[in-house]
């Protein structure tokens, strides 16, 4: 769906994924809190000024590649920052931590996704139950904690 349809009324995805590196967070790591804020503001905005479309984004995921274990933990105090202005998920290692409300923020740290996803299709594919037949609680035990969820 484009940004700006020919109405002139603009709609935003429901769901924006970020997939970065552990530069990418040295180099700026108050960026996740700046664009989660941008997004909170942009969705407000087009809340207020096109009530009869959807709320506008409902979701960020942030995947954080990095080769080597704890060497993002200096940067976890900007990324629980998050959680002040909406409702994050920080996965990382073996821990996760939720905190905050609002809009949901998803940060895998030292995931890069693609071994999520190639294990979830893994699990799916060994499961009786039919794709058809997939729900949220059927996959809930299948899939990664906050990395995919059925919409």
């Amino acid at each position: 769906m484009p940004v700006c349809s020919n109405d002139r009324s603009p709609s935003l995805p429901g769901h924006v994924c970020f997939m970065i590196d552990a530069k990418d967070m040295a180099d700026a790591p108050e960026n996740l809190y700046r664009v989660t804020s941008w997004c909170n503001d942009i969705s407000a905005f087009v809340a207020k000024n096109n009530p009869s479309k959807p709320a506008g984004i409902r979701g960020l995921t942030f995947h954080i590649a990095t080769p080597v274990p704890g060497e993002l933990d200096a940067f976890l105090p900007a990324i629980r920052e998050i959680g002040t202005i909406a409702r994050l998920n920080l996965h990382y290692g073996d821990h996760e931590e939720v905190s905050g409300t609002g809009m949901d923020v998803v940060v895998a740290v030292g995931k890069s996704g693609r071994e999520e996803i190639t294990e979830c299709i893994r699990r799916m594919a060994r499961t009786t139950c039919q794709p058809i037949r997939w729900t949220n609680s059927s996959l809930t035990p299948i899939l990664p904690s906050g990395i995919c969820r059925m919409s």
